[in-house]
């Protein structure tokens, strides 16, 4: 039985990697929610067989309330088509999420295939550098015209690398997943040379993609992990260290001021612009929002307002961004008391920081990009919470007598 089921984990962890890391090369994507349903509940039925324990927990129902909330915009959204199928899909997600925190011992599966996979963007984005045009010419069969255009010119007058995503934005996700994954593995001391070595390979390609805010936001959500997992005394030496050093850096800003806003003089216009037609939309319906997707009609993109909380405001009103601020401040704050708990072991400990690294990452993010908006990081999010929480207790019928009694049980699950 036990084979069985990490037969199960493999292809379902393997199916989940090849939709976080290469669901952009299929332009109708539906297709790719049916198959993860009918393998997801081939899960639900293995745990229904194990008869796992349902433990409700209250980061799920915010999320679920903030679904519902999204349902009923729906009816006046610009697409009603396209709105139906974002909550759908986003309550798929939470769904995942909510089922693997019941189980256990799938965490090692996740992160073996989302390394592959990431790793594999790792290597081509290395060799994207160094073989710029061999590169190229490969990307011409996965891109369209006005996107191998696009990214053409971002690796010859910019060197930003897009890779095979075709999106620099999608490229650095990946590095920073990997960043996360190799940090935890060397803080809890499972890491090893070459760990070291692909650590800073990812900080390489995350600067090779370009993606100023991304690399911000992964940093300080490294900086975070490791304040919350450090001694007392290391963290007094880092507030000192950080206060003398803040202000000769913003010193510094001042002095540089024009060449900062040369550097992101793109960046900033079209935030700027996007942002004062979310604020028009939010002026027009505060409450309520104005529909899942309403900010598309002004942004370039079609649907991302490069900001989570405005894009929120706008489409669901002050309900859904109060909502997403508590289940997200919720999940981060039950991460960061599972991590300071000393009952954990050190496998649950690499989950916990890797959880607590990603759930930073996506809130920090939210201020300038567009992580709880994009498909496969809002699937990579509740996976690494679940991951955080899913062996926080028994999960079977068999290990509770165990703890009850004292006398072994035998589980056909194990």
């Amino acid at each position: 039985m036990k084979k069985r089921k990490n037969v199960i984990y493999n292809v379902w962890f393997a199916y989940v990697m090849f939709y976080i890391c290469f669901k952009h090369l299929f332009a109708n994507d539906n297709f790719l929610y049916l198959i993860m349903d009918v393998i997801f509940f081939m899960i639900i039925l293995e745990g229904i067989y194990c008869e796992v324990r349902i433990n409700n927990r209250a980061w799920w129902g915010l999320f679920v309330v903030l679904i519902i909330d999204m349902f009923f915009t729906v009816f006046y959204a610009i697409s009603i088509a396209d709105a139906v199928k974002f909550s759908i899909v986003y309550l798929n997600f939470i769904a995942i999420g909510f089922w693997f925190t019941q189980l256990s011992g799938w965490q090692t599966v996740f992160y073996k295939w989302i390394k592959a996979g990431c790793l594999f963007h790792l290597i081509f984005t290395y060799f994207s550098v160094i073989f710029t045009e061999q590169a190229l010419k490969i990307t011409r069969y996965f891109y369209t015209d006005n996107v191998q255009q696009t990214v053409v010119r971002w690796a010859k007058e910019f060197n930003f690398y897009a890779g095979i995503s075709g999106q620099t934005g999608t490229n650095a996700f990946f590095f920073a997943i990997l960043i996360g994954l190799f940090f935890a593995e060397l803080r809890v001391g499972h890491g090893n040379k070459l760990t070291r070595i692909l650590f800073y390979a990812s900080w390489g390609g995350m600067l090779f993609t370009g993606k100023k805010g991304l690399l911000i936001a992964a940093f300080l959500s490294i900086l975070a992990v490791y304040c919350a997992t450090c001694r007392k005394a290391i963290k007094r030496k880092l507030l000192i260290t950080s206060s003398v050093t803040f202000f000769p850096i913003i010193l510094l800003c001042i002095i540089f001021y024009k060449q900062l806003y040369d550097l992101f003089y793109f960046s900033i216009f079209t935030r700027v612009r996007i942002m004062n037609g979310m604020l028009l939309t939010i002026r027009e319906r505060p409450f309520l929002g104005s529909g899942v997707n309403s900010v598309g009609k002004f942004t370039y993109d079609g649907h991302l307002g490069h900001n989570i909380y405005l894009q929120m405001w706008a489409e669901q009103g002050i309900v859904g961004l109060i909502i997403l601020l508590l289940a997200l401040w919720l999940t981060l704050r039950m991460t960061y008391v599972r991590i300071k708990g000393r009952s954990i072991n050190e496998g649950s400990q690499m989950s916990s920081f890797f959880s607590f690294y990603m759930q930073v990452f996506v809130i920090i993010y939210g201020f300038f990009g567009n992580p709880l908006y994009d498909y496969n990081v809002v699937v990579t999010y509740f996976i690494a919470i679940a991951a955080g929480f899913a062996d926080i207790r028994p999960n079977n019928i068999a290990m509770r007598r165990t703890l009850a009694t004292g006398v072994k049980n035998v589980n056909i699950c194990d």
